[in-house]
């Protein structure tokens, strides 16, 4: 039998050996883990926590506005500055809200009307000119046609009357025009066209030979009424009518 001593001799022996093993182990799995986190951090590299950064206090921002609103803004911004850059003359504003009726024209009448046609025609006090020339200082303003104002003359624009012409209204509407001074005679012979022109004292504009028609000037605009009456008794004519601008266009 082994004595006690042997026994414990052994036994150191065998903690020992164990003690050896677990050392090498243990050296062993440290190197392994060391490994691991070396190829970790190569591959897959540890980023930093990411830093709290303190932002200064701002108002929210407002919503866009949309798109067509910002559109008409711009467009209502545009109108007003164009309106701001145009200036309209004192006259032409005045001239915006006037329409007279045929009562209050009939206070401009004269004594002097011919029969043309199917109606008559008051000649009027009032005259006419293109807008583009009228002043304050020919008169009161009554009405006015597209390019053509009509106006009440004042007696310092007595000098201002060449440039202007006679106005007459129809009886049965109301309806103002201008007497350009031409007088349209039909002839019983056309050929005699310009002596009656010489007779009268007119001007021979034209004249169409198939429709046996003169077109005569008068000197003066405002003689147009008189000569009617003298022409139809003359017996060379037929018929006498006067050019009578109604048709009013725009410029």
């Amino acid at each position: 039998m082994l004595s006690a001593r042997s026994i414990l001799f052994a036994a150191a022996i065998l903690i020992g050996y164990f003690y050896f093993l677990s050392s090498e182990y243990k050296d062993r799995t440290l190197d392994s883990m060391a490994k691991l986190i070396q190829t970790q951090d190569k591959y897959h590299p540890i980023q930093p926590p990411p830093q709290k950064i303190e932002m200064a206090s701002q108002a929210p921002a407002e919503p866009p506005a949309p798109a067509g609103a910002v559109q008409s803004a711009l467009l209502a911004a545009a109108i007003e500055q164009d309106k701001a850059k145009v200036v309209l003359p004192p006259q032409e504003e005045a001239l915006e809200h006037l329409s007279p009726s045929t009562e209050q024209l009939r206070r401009y009448a004269t004594n002097d009307f011919f029969i043309q046609g199917q109606g008559s025609f008051q000649v009027l006090r009032l005259r006419a000119i293109s807008k583009y020339s009228y002043t304050e200082e020919m008169g009161t303003v009554i009405d006015q046609k597209m390019n053509l104002v009509f106006f009440d003359p004042s007696e310092s624009s007595a000098t201002a009357k060449p440039m202007t012409f006679p106005v007459v209204m129809k009886s049965s509407n109301g309806q103002l025009g201008i007497l350009s001074g031409t007088l349209l005679v039909t002839m019983k012979d056309i050929q005699q066209a310009g002596l009656l022109a010489q007779r009268f004292g007119l001007a021979l504009k034209a004249q169409d030979n198939s429709l046996g028609l003169a077109y005569l000037g008068a000197p003066r605009a405002d003689e147009v009424s008189e000569l009617i009456n003298s022409l139809r008794q003359d017996p060379a004519v037929k018929s006498v009518e006067a050019e009578i601008v109604q048709n009013w266009k725009k410029r």
